[in-house]
């Protein structure tokens, strides 16, 4: 999975070869691909703050492949879920930001460079705080 959009009729998983529409909640999704193991999308936040100490944005890791961090908060309309994994580069665009995957699609997006970079180097450090 490269990412997660929220959309009017619920959310679109894109893989960067195809795009699934489906039509329920984002969080209702991330519940569902959490329960494989074996938590919910709240349990694993209050344990991701227990262990790690932080606070707000907080990455949802899933497993081992598939970490996501959002460019809005998951309550706006708009909000996109990123896989970290699947990242290759971020692109600074004039006035906004692309995401580059490893299969060399892109993800236009309407964010400051420096927001979405910041996420991205967070998420990497969260990684690792992970593995200690």
């Amino acid at each position: 999975m490269h990412y997660i959009r929220k959309n009017a009729s619920g959310i679109a998983v894109t893989d960067g070869r195809a795009t699934k529409r489906l039509a329920c909640s984002l969080q209702g999704y991330l519940d569902t691909l959490l329960l494989a193991e074996l938590t919910t999308f709240e349990g694993r936040m209050a344990a991701l703050r227990k262990m790690t100490g932080m606070k707000r944005n907080l990455p949802i890791y899933i497993d081992d492949s598939i970490c996501l961090y959002t460019t809005k908060s998951l309550r706006e309309p708009d909000a996109i879920c990123i896989n970290f994994h699947r990242v290759l580069s971020i692109r600074d665009k004039k006035f906004s930001a692309e995401v580059i995957f490893k299969d060399l699609s892109i993800l236009p997006l309407d964010m400051p460079y420096r927001k979405l970079a910041h996420k991205h180097a967070k998420t990497a450090c969260f990684l690792k705080r992970l593995e200690n």
